[in-house]
């Protein structure tokens, strides 16, 4: 986190990405829907992995905040579902557990946030997913057309 101020406001290009989180404990999520909301206007929690799969079904966020045990299906599948839709989605895997390894290399390239965490914490990694994600936009957007840059070796 150096050279990173966490108290800063996110600039207005990162606060206007969608972001979804999925969170089963309800007190957790009410923190990061608390901590979030004022970065973020379009931001979206669930606390079952059953809302999320509806809501993910008609929408498509830019980045999803998504825990791996949720009581009622598995984190690994709605990140995978929501790759296959939008594979340029920026994801970030929120648990408690040494959950690296159980992350097939076609869902990656993710970013981790461990429980449990600091609000600052969480406000920083969801601010890098957004940079990073733009970022990878504007590249995309300076190649000329019908170029399109092989991330295949990467």
């Amino acid at each position: 986190m150096s050279g990173a101020s966490t108290t800063e406001p996110c600039p207005r290009q990162v606060g206007d990405l969608s972001i979804v989180v999925v969170e089963d404990y309800v007190t957790l999520l009410d923190m990061m829907r608390t901590y979030l909301t004022p970065y973020f206007e379009d931001l979206h929690t669930f606390s079952s992995a059953r809302t999320a799969m509806a809501w993910l079904g008609l929408n498509k966020p830019d980045i999803l905040l998504c825990d791996l045990h949720l009581r009622d299906g598995s984190g690994l599948d709605i990140i995978a579902y929501v790759k296959e839709c939008k594979p340029d989605v920026a994801v970030i895997i929120c648990s408690g557990d040494g959950c690296c390894s159980q992350v097939p290399p076609e869902l990656h390239p993710v970013q981790y946030l461990y429980k449990p965490f600091a609000p600052q914490e969480l406000r920083y990694i969801v601010y890098q997913a957004g940079e990073t994600l733009l970022a990878k936009q504007n590249e995309q957007r300076s190649l000329p057309e019908g170029v399109l840059h092989d991330h295949s070796n990467e």
